[in-house]
């Protein structure tokens, strides 16, 4: 546990810049998202039990289970996410890394 950061919340202050090549000091690092979490906020699943699936070279499904935290089986993994308010909820998702390139149609030459 030692090993591990801070949690905070996804607007929270996780570090400010340090001036090098042209980049300013001091620019603060306020928002972060993981992108299927992200995804899940932005098209609204905001209460337990709804779900997004994004397809793409991959496809990810992501269901929100509010404050109960579920252990994922079968390959589902427990995950982090934000309830409508931007506070902590868990989700539960699932991957399928390579969906969108296994149908993709073969080059011809």
């Amino acid at each position: 546990m030692s090993m591990l950061p801070e949690v905070k919340p996804s607007a929270g202050l996780f570090g400010e810049t340090v001036a090098q090549d042209g980049l300013p000091a001091g620019v603060p690092t306020t928002g972060i998202a993981g992108d299927q979490q992200a995804a899940l906020y932005g098209q609204g699943c905001w209460e337990p039990g709804m779900a997004k699936n994004t397809y793409g070279t991959g496809t990810f499904l992501l269901m929100n289970s509010g404050k109960e935290h579920r252990i994922g089986a079968g390959g589902l993994l427990t995950t982090l996410a934000a309830d409508a308010l931007g506070g902590p909820a868990y989700a539960l998702g699932g991957s399928i890394f390579i969906a969108g390139a296994a149908v993709r149609r073969p080059t011809t030459s």
